[in-house]
Order: structure tokens, then sequence, then C-alpha cells
């Protein structure tokens, strides 16, 4: 069984999927990342993967994936969902 992973690690599988045009929401998603790795550092990794840290993540999501229209929207709520399931990382 997997296990959810961190919100850190969230996010650059998020990063993976959500086109390169998109560059607002990229931004947003890198400004959070590196709001933990300035701030958060020191948060063991099992706690990074808690509500406290992807709640943010869904956020940014929301305002700007909230439409589900095209696949690459619905790829981004279907690893959210999961809890990043590792597989999802290497897909095409």
């Amino acid at each position: 069984m997997s296990t959810r992973v961190g919100a850190d690690e969230l996010i650059e599988i998020l990063l993976e999927v959500v086109p390169e045009d998109q560059v607002e929401f990229r931004e947003k998603l890198e400004e959070l990342k590196k709001d933990w790795k300035d701030n958060k550092w020191n948060i063991a990794p099992e706690l990074r993967a808690n509500d406290e840290y992807w709640l943010p993540v869904g956020n940014i999501l929301e305002e700007y994936a909230g439409a589900l229209d095209t696949d690459w929207k619905l790829r981004l709520r279907n690893i959210y969902c999961s809890g990043a399931i590792s597989s999802e990382k290497t897909k095409n």
C-alpha cells in the first residue's frame, strides 16, 4: 500500500504535469515550495504529508485548475486525490 507523499514532493509531481505556458500557476507552486524550504526545512518528512501542508497546495489547484476542462487538469486532480501515488510521477 502506498503512503501519501510530502507536500514538497507533491509539488514536484504536479509541476511535471502543469504545462509550461501556465506561468502564474507554476510560479505559485514554486513560491510555496520555496517558502517551505526557507522556513520549514526542519519539519519531519512524515509531517509534510499531513493536511497542514497539503491544503495550501489544494487551494492553489482550486484557484488555477478548478475547472476540469482539460486532460492535464483532470490528471492534477487525480494525482492530488490519490495521495500522489508514486506511479503517477513517472506516468507519461
